[in-house]
């Protein structure tokens, strides 16, 4: 019999095509339909899609043609939970850092994996920071600032090493979690002192010391390096 108004409808895509009329073994053209892969498929781990039809048959005993669906059935990716980090410090215009000095960072948070990450804690372990962020989707960032105060012991190492670090769960409640280092290098340490002496008496006759006459001294002992020094004793040989 030939079928009348045939309705085609995908349901996953929501596609929907009408043929007027289909003759007994005819086919109709081939329609096109086209489905972003999401999430909750490659949790699934398939994508299952049915394609079903409706029309009017001349039958007045069956209005309604039996329909056979056409089911697909395809395979996803696995899940692959990750997240990137990556840590930056900015670089100082006129080399390297000196004691005092502000270092400030960028943290970079990236999921890179196939699905949401959620209850994301990134710390930043050298200046206390934390940020706690409540989920972050595939393909999504975020980026945090912070800054550290350059120190003598950094000075004495040469560098200020800093690592940034973020723990989150996947949606099989798995943890996943990532870290980044970051290495900035110091001022050498320059441990120095600077005495300075003057006399602060004139003599008494306003051109030279007679004998017997007090001549007064100032002595000041300057740190003029950039780590602090302890113990010092100041001697005047004289």
């Amino acid at each position: 019999l030939t079928l009348k108004n045939v309705v085609v409808t995908d349901e996953l895509t929501g596609d929907e095509w009408t043929i007027e009329s289909l003759a007994p073994g005819a086919s109709s053209e081939a329609f096109t339909a086209e489905y972003q892969v999401t999430e909750q498929d490659i949790l699934k781990g398939t994508v299952l899609n049915v394609a079903t039809a409706k029309g009017e048959s001349p039958d007045p005993d069956k209005p309604e043609p039996e329909v056979d669906p056409g089911e697909k059935e395809d395979p996803t990716d696995t899940p692959k939970p990750n997240l990137f980090v990556e840590k930056t410090a900015e670089a100082k215009a006129d080399g390297a850092y000196a004691l005092g000095d502000i270092i400030p960072y960028t943290i970079k948070v990236v999921n890179n994996g196939n699905v949401t990450i959620s209850g994301i804690t990134v710390t930043d372990d050298l200046t206390g920071g934390e940020w706690l962020l409540d989920q972050l989707e595939p393909g999504a960032s975020k980026e945090y600032k912070t800054n550290y105060i350059v120190t003598e012991a950094d000075l004495m190492a040469g560098k200020v090493v800093n690592v940034a670090g973020a723990e989150g769960t996947d949606p099989e409640g798995k943890k996943v979690t990532r870290e980044d280092t970051e290495t900035v290098v110091t001022e050498s340490s320059n441990p120095h002192l600077t005495i300075s002496k003057e006399t602060t008496s004139t003599p008494a006759n306003g051109e030279a010391y007679v004998l017997g006459e007090t001549i007064t001294y100032k002595v000041v002992a300057a740190n003029t390096g950039n780590l602090t020094l302890t113990n010092i004793v100041v001697t005047d040989d004289l």
